[in-house]
């Protein structure tokens, strides 16, 4: 079936199976047989349609999310599918990616021909992509049609059942107009002047710093640097967001608050304690921490076992 229908999964790390990038996208038609001038025209024009052509060399496991799941794409582009599903590819990818994986998508189908399945949240990122969409709920398809029918005909059923239609649909729900792009921000260019800003947040009481980077470097064993000098201080009591584009470091930064990795220069202190000789065990004390892939925590047959184990993330962190 592999040659019919390609399937990528919402985890990229359930399908990656070589050293680096290269050996990956090869490792299917390899398996099959193909010729090995065949199999490195395949990998070069995959590589390239996934965009990740300047990637081919990097071991697999130094890959940011975003780029693990691009590699999958490219992985089962090079079997030649003639169907391809994708159960949610962009859960990983930041908006840069995911519209480059999407557009991605589009070309395959409508260039060639490939039939896709796609499984995705984003709907305001697929609303002007697919074709037709499809509803399930409880086991059942509630809906079938036309993409722009679906979510302007049935926003009631939709909100039931717990799908939050396109921001574009619902803006045009609000200001009673066409739903389209052109109609929504022209309406909205015309009361510009007329909308309050909402009112500044109430400044955080300063309780002092909690956690404090200094000059913290960060380099895998392949030599790329990842965290390059970080200075930060977060006080007690913040809430705080971190974003920014697949391969930044987020994650990188924050493992080693966590102790899963120590950086190569630096250091992070915790209410004034530097934490470089404490154990993984230790920090659990202190950090909690969700992985975005929750299955690398979940290590008990129930849930009133895991519970009454204790805390899931120090747990499994002491198991790493």
């Amino acid at each position: 079936m592999s040659t019919e229908v390609g399937i990528v999964f919402q985890n990229p790390d359930a399908q990656l199976f070589g050293l680096t990038v290269e050996e990956d996208v090869a490792f299917g038609p390899e398996n099959l047989g193909v010729e090995r001038e065949e199999i490195l025209k395949r990998v070069e024009r995959s590589l390239q349609i996934a965009g990740i052509a300047g990637l081919k060399e990097r071991f697999t496991f130094t890959l940011s999310g975003g780029e693990k799941q691009r590699t999958a794409i490219a992985g089962n582009l090079a079997m030649q599918p003639k169907i391809l599903i994708l159960d949610e590819p962009t859960s990983d990818l930041d908006p840069r990616g995911t519209r480059e994986v999407l557009e991605t998508i589009r070309r395959l189908n409508k260039e060639l021909a490939i039939t896709i399945i796609l499984i995705e949240h984003k709907i305001d990122e697929v609303i002007g992509l697919a074709d037709r969409t499809i509803v399930m709920d409880k086991g059942r398809i509630i809906l079938d049609g036309k993409t722009c029918d679906i979510f302007t005909k049935n926003l009631d059923l939709l909100k039931n059942i717990g799908l939050y239609p396109p921001q574009i649909i619902r803006l045009s729900e609000m200001l009673h107009i066409k739903p389209s792009y052109k109609a929504v921000f022209s309406h909205l260019d015309s009361i510009k002047d007329s909308i309050i800003d909402p009112p500044d947040l109430v400044p955080l009481q300063n309780n002092g710093p909690h956690v404090i980077f200094e000059d913290v470097r960060f380099s895998y064993q392949d030599g790329t640097e990842v965290l390059r000098g970080i200075d930060l201080t977060l006080r007690r009591g913040e809430f705080i967001a971190m974003i920014g584009p697949n391969g930044s470091g987020k994650t990188t930064l924050l493992s080693c608050l966590i102790g899963l990795i120590k950086p190569d220069k630096g250091r992070i202190m915790i209410d004034g304690q530097e934490i470089r000789n404490l154990g993984v065990a230790e920090l659990a004390r202190e950090v909690g921490y969700l992985f975005q892939n929750p299955d690398y925590q979940l290590f008990a047959d129930t849930f009133g076992r895991k519970w009454r184990s204790g805390s899931g993330s120090g747990r499994c962190l002491l198991r790493r």
